[in-house]
């Protein structure tokens, strides 16, 4: 049988604790962001649009509808000129956003 002390304790709790320092903060909120997409004529121009729109930093989802010709970008803010590069240089065209904040 192993008995502790609560100093014993209270000294393991510490060694585990040290490597601990530093308190995580919160991810920041995301914003959702419709961008009008032009250009798109299948659902292979969408799935290029949506993976190379998801390798962007600070975004964490995009739906692409390619009858809409939206794509919906949920994101950090201040991401919005990556994102809109991102298109660009797939060759589509992209209209100024329309941003929902989150409320």
């Amino acid at each position: 049988m192993i008995r502790t002390t609560s100093s014993a304790l209270a000294a393991i709790l510490a060694i585990v604790l040290s490597g601990c320092s530093e308190v995580a903060s919160p991810p920041p909120a995301l914003q959702t962001t419709t961008y009008r997409v032009g250009g798109m004529h299948c659902e292979g121009c969408a799935a290029a649009i949506a993976t190379k729109v998801g390798q962007v930093d600070g975004v964490a989802s995009c739906n692409v509808d390619l009858e809409r010709e939206i794509a919906v970008v949920e994101a950090t803010p201040g991401s919005d000129q990556q994102v809109k590069d991102a298109i660009a240089r797939l060759g589509y065209k992209v209209d100024p956003p329309e941003t929902e904040v989150p409320g």
